[in-house]
């Protein structure tokens, strides 16, 4: 894991050159379609945002959102009770996802939705998107907040594939090996809960989880 967070940071040691390179208008487009016109972020946002407060079903979002930093490398172990032999599998399979989700950020580097609206890519109102996690991570941790976040963002513009989505679909494909209920459960619990955190915390975009799949 050590290796795969220093190889997500690297493209942003050069943060100039990465801007570059950064693709904004295809997500943009795409989640518009899905969206009906209209972001999915935004919506949801829309939806279940007051301001002036964050309701205990945003903060379990959030908290959703942060608990896979802990738990994503976890992920092989979970097949490990029910079939032992197959753990050697697992790891692999889990691994592999996160390597090839690095390989895409070094290529295509992908704006999640807060980064488009910013540069006027999806709305007409810069504002409109909001950074939604980073808001209440501010107000949660305070002053711990920015050393926390440097470490967990360190590279802004890897937002596609999305492997909050895809290693959360990976541990319920190896979860379903074990059985049908794990699996079903796994898929509900992991792969929902986080691709809507994700999407509404606009840490990306309906096809960057699309795209994971």
């Amino acid at each position: 894991m050590y290796v795969y967070v220093a190889a997500y940071k690297m493209p942003n040691d050069d943060a100039e050159a990465l801007e570059t390179r950064v693709h904004v208008g295809y997500p943009v487009r795409a989640d518009r379609l899905l969206g009906f016109g209209e972001l999915p972020t935004v919506r949801l946002q829309r939806a279940l945002h007051d301001d002036g407060s964050f309701s205990a079903w945003e903060k379990v979002l959030v908290w959703t959102h942060w608990v896979w930093f802990r738990d994503s490398a976890r992920d092989a172990r979970l097949p490990l009770p029910a079939r032992p032999p197959r753990f050697g599998r697992a790891a692999v399979m889990t691994y592999a996802v996160f390597d090839l989700g690095v390989v895409a950020y070094w290529l295509t580097p992908t704006a999640p939705p807060w980064y488009a609206a910013k540069r006027g890519h999806s709305t007409d109102e810069p504002l409109l998107v909001r950074r939604l996690m980073v808001e209440y991570g501010e107000s949660f941790w305070r002053n711990g907040w920015a050393p926390l976040y440097s470490v967990l963002g360190g590279n802004p513009l890897a937002a596609m594939p999305s492997l909050h989505f895809a290693t959360s679909a990976m541990a319920a494909l190896l979860l379903a090996e074990s059985g049908p209920v794990a699996g079903m459960v796994g898929g509900v619990t992991r792969g929902c809960s986080v691709s809507r955190s994700s999407t509404w915390a606009s840490t990306m975009s309906s096809t960057c989880s699309a795209g994971s799949r």
